[in-house]
């Protein structure tokens, strides 16, 4: 089965090739409660040079390293309906933090 550490690292990885501040796993990786079909939910903070197409791209880069579904939110909290939002802020975890300047 895929652990954290290895789902930590390879999200290192790719995104830091991309225009992404920071990357937080919730869901049930984030809870310990994955199942051999789980996907990986992700919660993207993206900078402004993020397009859909690089998203695009940036998610199959993600689904081929990982070898998992991988479903991406780019939406601020705010923006997210109250019941998604607290389901997502009880869990996550922040796993990518860019440390480029200008990021």
């Amino acid at each position: 089965m895929i652990s954290f550490d290895y789902i930590s690292s390879a999200v290192s990885r790719v995104l830091a090739q991309y225009d992404v501040r920071e990357a937080y796993l919730f869901g049930s990786f984030a809870r310990g409660e994955q199942t051999p079909n789980s996907d990986i939910d992700l919660r993207l903070v993206c900078g402004n040079t993020m397009t859909f197409g690089t998203l695009y791209e940036l998610s199959h880069e993600l689904e081929r390293e990982l070898r998992r579904k991988v479903d991406i939110v780019t939406n601020p909290p705010e923006h997210m309906r109250l019941p998604f939002r607290k389901s997502i802020k009880q869990d996550e975890v922040r796993i990518y933090e860019a440390t480029c300047a200008g990021r």
